[in-house]
C-alpha cells in the first residue's frame, strides 16, 4: 500500500519531470542545423546551379530532424539586383522543406551598387538583420560589408543593431551567422571584416554576451578558428570547388552549449573552377 506521503512525492516527481521536458527554458537545449554558404549562383554557371539543387535534395533527405537551414552568403556571384539570377536562385531554394534563414555576402551585395543590391535582396528575402529563437539558443543573422563591417547602407548600421539585440537577451546562449570571418588568414595580415575599431567592439560583443559559435563562409573550405575564446565554424562552398573538390555543406548538432560539425559531400557536383 502507498502511503499519503509516499503519493504526494510520485505526484510532486511526475510534475517535475513534466515541467522539465515541457519547458525549453529548464532543459538543455537540443538540436539540429544545416548550413550552406557561397554556392554562387546565376545564368551563366550552370555547375553552381546544379550543385545546389543537389545539396538542397540532400539536406532534404537527411535522417536526423533538421530545425532550419543558413544560407550564410554568396547566394549569387553577380549582385542581388540581377533579376534573374535572384529568381533563379529563390527558385531552387524553394525546393527547400526546411526553414531557410538567409544573409547575403559580399557577391549578393556588390559594394559599388551596395543600396540597390540591398534593397534587392530584401525584397526577395527579408531583413539584412534579424534574430530567431531556436530551442531558447538566440540566433543572429548579420550582414556585413567587404573590408569595413558597415556595408555603405543608408539607414543600416550593423554593429549597433547587433548591440541593441544583444543587450535585449544579454544571457541567452546565442549563435552568430555572417558571411565574412573576423579573423586574418594566416597570409594576409590585413582583415577582411573590417577596421581595427570596429573588430575591436565585435570581439567585446562576442565575448561578452555569452556566444557560443559563429558560422561563417566567404572562405570556399572548412576551416575551424577561435576569435578569443568563441569557436568561428568556416564552412565550405557549394559553389566554384574547383576540379578536385566536391560540393559540400555542414549540418552541426548544438547540445548543452557545444557544437558539432560534420561536412556532407555532394558526390555528382564535381565543378570546375571559376
Amino acid at each position: 500500500m502507498v502511503s499519503g506521503t509516499n503519493f504526494c512525492r510520485c505526484v510532486v516527481f511526475l510534475l517535475s519531470v513534466f515541467i522539465f521536458l515541457t519547458c525549453p527554458g529548464l532543459r538543455a537545449a537540443d538540436f539540429w542545423f544545416a548550413q550552406i554558404t557561397d554556392p554562387h549562383v546565376g545564368v551563366k554557371y550552370t555547375e553552381n546551379n546544379a550543385a545546389l539543387e543537389q545539396v538542397v535534395a540532400s539536406i532534404n533527405k537527411l535522417p536526423v530532424d533538421i530545425k532550419f537551414v543558413a544560407l550564410t552568403g554568396d547566394l549569387v556571384n553577380n549582385g542581388a539586383d540581377n533579376v534573374a539570377d535572384m529568381d533563379l536562385a529563390k527558385s531552387i531554394l524553394s525546393k527547400l522543406n526546411k526553414p531557410l534563414y538567409i544573409i547575403p555576402g559580399n557577391h549578393d551585395i556588390i559594394a559599388e551598387r551596395a543600396e540597390a543590391c540591398a534593397s534587392s535582396f530584401k525584397e526577395y528575402f527579408g531583413p539584412l538583420f534579424f534574430k530567431k529563437n531556436c530551442d531558447n539558443v538566440m540566433l543572429y543573422f548579420v550582414t556585413l560589408g567587404m573590408n569595413n563591417a558597415d556595408p555603405g547602407i543608408p539607414g543600416y548600421q550593423p554593429l549597433v543593431k547587433m548591440r541593441a539585440a544583444m543587450l535585449a537577451d544579454p544571457s541567452k546562449p546565442k549563435i552568430v551567422f555572417q558571411h565574412i570571418p573576423p579573423l586574418n588568414e594566416w597570409l594576409n595580415p590585413n582583415s577582411e571584416f573590417g577596421t581595427p575599431n570596429q573588430l575591436g567592439l565585435w570581439r567585446l560583443l562576442i565575448s561578452n554576451y555569452n556566444v557560443k559559435a559563429l558560422i561563417c563562409g566567404h572562405l570556399h573550405r572548412n576551416q575551424l578558428m577561435f576569435f578569443g575564446k568563441t569557436p568561428v565554424y568556416v564552412g565550405p562552398a557549394t559553389g566554384f570547388v574547383g576540379d578536385t573538390r566536391q560540393a559540400s555543406y555542414n549540418i552541426y548538432h548544438y547540445r548543452g552549449g557545444r557544437l558539432a560539425c560534420v561536412t556532407v559531400q555532394v558526390p555528382d557536383a564535381v565543378q570546375s573552377g571559376s
